[in-house]
C-alpha cells in the first residue's frame, strides 16, 4: 500500500471526494433499503391482521354452534396466501378447536398459544427472518367465542431484499462513477494553482532566478500562498541584490589589501636580502678578524683577551645561524607546496641516518614503527623530521642511556605521527610558546639552538592542514605529535 504522503494532491482530491460521495450514497441507500423492507414486512402485518379479522368473523357461527368441520373448512382457505405457514382456531375453553398447516408434516406447538389464550388485545408478535404471528379474539359481540392465532412466513422478504440490495448497488456504482468524473473535473480548479505553484518553485530552485511570478486571482488559501510566494522571491530578490552588492565592495577591499599584501611580501623579501648579503657579510668580517688578531697578535694578547676574542667568535657564528633560520623561516611561508604522495617510512629514515651520521660519539636507542604514507610538499616534510629527531638526540644528550621511539597511529581520517624521548622534557605551564619564533623552555648554555626550528615545524605542518602538539614532563622526556590527512 502506498504512502499516502507519495500520492498527488491531484489524486488525493480526487479520492477525497469521491470517498465523501460513496460515503454519502452508501448512506441512503442504506436507509433507502432498511425503509423499504420495513414498509413491506408493515404492509404484510396489516394484510395478515385484516384475513384474521375476516377469518376470525367466518369462524364466530361455527364456534357457536361447535362446529368443527365448517372451522376446518373456514381455515383451509387461507392456503391461497402463501405466506401463511399455519392457523390454530383455540375455543374459549382453552382448546384447539381447529387448525391449518401449510405443511402437515410439521406439527404445530400449541402450548405457547394456550398459555395466550387467556389475553383480549388483538396483537402482533414479530419473530426475526421474516416471521410473525397475529393473534385476533372471535367474538360475538361482546362474548369471546375464542382465539384465531395465524403464523406468517415472508417467503418473497429474501427477494425483496435481494432487490433492494440490487438496486442500491446500482445506484452506488453510478454514483461513484458519477463522482470520480465530477471530481477529476472539479479538482482542477484546486490543484491546478498548486501544481503550477509547485513549477514555479522547482523553477526557481533549479535556475535560481528570484525574478519569476506566480499568476493568481481570487481571494481564497492558493491565491494568498501565491501572494505571499511573490513577496519571498521579492524579497530574496532584494537581498541578492543587496549581496551582490556587498561582494564587490568586498572584493574591491580583498584586491585591495592583496595589493598591500603583495607589496609587503616584496619588502619582505627585499628585507631578506638586505638580511642575508648586508649583514651576514659583516659577521663574516667580525668572525674572521677575529681569529686573524688571536693567530697573528698571540703572544700580544693575554689570556682573558684570548677568551674575549673566543667568545666575539663564538656569538658571531650564533648569530650568523639565527640570521639562517629567520631566513628559512620567511622562506617557509612564501615558498609554493609541491603536493605529491609523500613515503613518511623513507623521509624519516633519511633525517634520523643524518641525526645518527651527528651524534656517533653516543649510544642512543631508536626504536621505530612502519610508518604510512602522506600527502604533501616532500621538501617540507623532510625538514619537519630533521627538526624533530635532532631536537630528541640533543635532548637526551644528558641521559646515560638515551631511548627515541618514533611510531604512528590512526584518528579517524588522519594519520598521527609521534617522536618520543626521555630526555630533559620540559613544563607543560609553557606549552604555549613551544612553537612561538624565539622561545626556548631551556637555557642556551644548556642546549644550544635559535628558538626557530619549532615555529618552522608549526608553519609547515599548517600549511599541510594538519595539527600539532606536545606532551612532557621535566625530566622524563617528550612526546611530540602531528597529524596529516591519510590516503
Amino acid at each position: 500500500m502506498r504512502n499516502i504522503n507519495n500520492i498527488s494532491i491531484r489524486n488525493k482530491l480526487i479520492i477525497i471526494q469521491a470517498t465523501t460521495a460513496f460515503i454519502a450514497l452508501l448512506i441512503c441507500c442504506s436507509i433507502f433499503a432498511y425503509n423499504g423492507i420495513k414498509t413491506f414486512e408493515e404492509s404484510s402485518v396489516r394484510k395478515t391482521y385484516s384475513i384474521a379479522r375476516i377469518v376470525g368473523e367466518g369462524s364466530a357461527s361455527a364456534l357457536a354452534f361447535m362446529d368443527q368441520e365448517a372451522a376446518n373448512k373456514t381455515l383451509e382457505k387461507l392456503s391461497s396466501e402463501p405466506d401463511i405457514q399455519e392457523a390454530v382456531l383455540i375455543d374459549k375453553k382453552g382448546k384447539v378447536f381447529a387448525r391449518y398447516s401449510r405443511f402437515s408434516s410439521v406439527p404445530i406447538d400449541t402450548n405457547e398459544l394456550l398459555a395466550d389464550n387467556g389475553a383480549t388485545v388483538n396483537t402482533t408478535t414479530r419473530v426475526a427472518g421474516g416471521k410473525f404471528r397475529v393473534r385476533y379474539n372471535v367474538l360475538e359481540g361482546t362474548e369471546s367465542l375464542g382465539t384465531l392465532f395465524i403464523n406468517v412466513d415472508l417467503v418473497d422478504i429474501k427477494k425483496i431484499i435481494r432487490s433492494y440490495l440490487i438496486a442500491a448497488g446500482m445506484v452506488l456504482i453510478a454514483g461513484l462513477m458519477s463522482a470520480l468524473v465530477t471530481s477529476f473535473f472539479m479538482q482542477r480548479t484546486i490543484s491546478g494553482r498548486l501544481l503550477s505553484l509547485v513549477d514555479k518553485t522547482k523553477e526557481v530552485a533549479e535556475t535560481g532566478n528570484y525574478t519569476v511570478r506566480m499568476a493568481y486571482n481570487g481571494s481564497d488559501e492558493i491565491a494568498t500562498l501565491s501572494k505571499e510566494f511573490n513577496a519571498m522571491l521579492v524579497q530574496i530578490e532584494n537581498m541578492q541584490s543587496s549581496l551582490k552588492e556587498i561582494n564587490l565592495e568586498l572584493e574591491e577591499r580583498v584586491a585591495e589589501r592583496t595589493a598591500e599584501l603583495e607589496k609587503a611580501n616584496k619588502e619582505l623579501e627585499a628585507f631578506s636580502y638586505t638580511v642575508s648579503h648586508d649583514l651576514k657579510a659583516p659577521l663574516r668580517a667580525i668572525n674572521g678578524f677575529t681569529e686573524i688578531l688571536v693567530s697573528k697578535y698571540n703572544d700580544k694578547i693575554d689570556d682573558k683577551g684570548k677568551e674575549l676574542a673566543q667568545v666575539i667568535v663564538k656569538n658571531s657564528k650564533k648569530m650568523g645561524r639565527l640570521i639562517e633560520d629567520l631566513l628559512e623561516f620567511s622562506r617557509i611561508g612564501r615558498k609554493e607546496m609541491l603536493m605529491t604522495e609523500v613515503s613518511m617510512e623513507d623521509i624519516m629514515q633519511q633525517a634520523l641516518r643524518e641525526a645518527q651520521n651527528s651524534s656517533k660519539d653516543r649510544v642512543v636507542e631508536v626504536i621505530t614503527e612502519p610508518l604510512p604514507p602522506t600527502r604533501g610538499d616532500r621538501n617540507l616534510l623532510i625538514q619537519v623530521w630533521v627538526n624533530l629527531i635532532s631536537n630528541a638526540f640533543k635532548y637526551t644528550g644528558h641521559k646515560e642511556k638515551a631511548i627515541i621511539k618514533i611510531g604512528s597511529y590512526k584518528d579517524g581520517v588522519d594519520n598521527v605521527y609521534f617522536i618520543k624521548d626521555n630526555g630533559a622534557g620540559f613544563d607543560m605551564l609553557y606549552q604555549d610558546k613551544l612553537f612561538k619564533v624565539f622561545q626556548r623552555l631551556h637555557d642556551a648554555d644548556e642546549f644550544e639552538g635559535t628558538g626557530v626550528g619549532l615555529a618552522n615545524v608549526n608553519r609547515i605542518i599548517t600549511r599541510h592542514g594538519g595539527r600539532i602538539w606536545a606532551d612532557a614532563k621535566v625530566d622524563d622526556g617528550a612526546s611530540f605529535y602531528f597529524a596529516l590527512p591519510a590516503i
